[in-house]
């Protein structure tokens, strides 16, 4: 049971779920049937705070049924989004996980079908296919890949659905993450991908490069620097870009690594982008093509 939500909207319930283990024998002997609302399989990013596949919310689901070498997962979303009027989802997402590929990398496939219901529903029922590809036990880290396709109210590779997508929009993505462990002092997080989507007629295109080194003098204390790079090249005007650097010190109360938490950081981030407006807080940096941000952040994960 997690609370969580819009603390702006007084809060509410993120998840709140309850299942059944092992149901039965042969192929279920290691299933796990479920309801309620759930963070259902998520895929992100840490380091930008991406989740490029989120299928989340109320529903029913089968996981873990033992199919061959791998692992078959089902389930049956429905949302209910007030914030847009009468507009409402029903997903599903089948997926074929643990699949070995062989020398420590596993694969999965995973096909969704979104559907959109309500008068604030103006696009068309579409899918999603997603490619993964990964491995945590490299001899320097572990590295994740993705390729993903999504069609119509699928498009956007989640259970909530594109509002206004029809079948002729669709976006390709390629993703690509990891962690390399240098030693038990000095990690590294880096990030790339690409996006091709196809919306009202149009075509844009984005890209994201991104490295953070993050290195603990001891047990306690550390530092991390964060590059990073976005370029937007929308199909109706030029391209923008982004670049951006932050250096954080933190304290991370006595444990290690890129991952541990709680940590508290102080930060200094300077960042400078290709013209005025490409940025979306631009009004706080006036007519400006570069700025400086300085903070103090606590994180915590529960």
């Amino acid at each position: 049971f997690t609370t969580g939500e819009d603390p702006a909207d007084g809060g509410g319930v993120a998840q709140a779920y309850a299942g059944i283990e092992r149901i039965g024998s042969g192929s279920a002997a290691e299933a796990f049937l479920w309801g309620g609302r759930r963070y259902y399989r998520r895929r992100d990013v840490h380091m930008n705070d991406w989740y490029y596949e989120d299928f989340s919310g109320d529903g029913i689901g089968l996981e873990n049924l033992v199919l061959g070498q791998s692992r078959l997962s089902t389930v049956l979303f429905y949302n209910v989004d007030e914030d847009l009027g009468d507009y409402r989802t029903a997903a599903i997402d089948v997926r074929l996980h643990d699949v070995d590929a062989g020398n420590g990398w596993m694969g999965e496939l995973g096909v969704a079908w979104v559907d959109g219901q309500g008068d604030d529903f103006t696009g068309e029922d579409g899918y999603s296919i997603r490619f993964h590809l990964e491995n945590a036990d490299l001899p320097w880290g572990e590295w994740k890949n993705t390729l993903q396709y999504g069609v119509g109210a699928g498009m956007d590779i989640n259970s909530k659905g594109a509002r206004t997508a029809d079948r002729d929009d669709n976006r390709l993505r390629l993703v690509s993450h990891g962690l390399v462990v240098t030693n038990d002092n000095f990690e590294t997080q880096f990030l790339a991908a690409w996006e091709r989507t196809d919306f009202g007629g149009e075509t844009s295109h984005w890209a994201t490069a991104g490295v953070r080194p993050h290195y603990n003098f001891n047990e306690d204390w550390g530092v991390a620097l964060e590059a990073g790079f976005d370029w937007v090249d929308p199909s109706n005007g030029d391209s923008n870009s982004l670049t951006k650097v932050t250096l954080a010190p933190f304290y991370s109360f006595g444990q290690k690594g890129s991952y541990a938490r709680p940590q508290l950081r102080a930060f200094v981030t300077w960042a400078e982008w290709s013209e005025e407006g490409a940025i979306t807080e631009q009004a706080a940096m006036g007519s400006a093509t570069n700025g400086t941000t300085v903070g103090l952040q606590l994180e915590q994960w529960w």
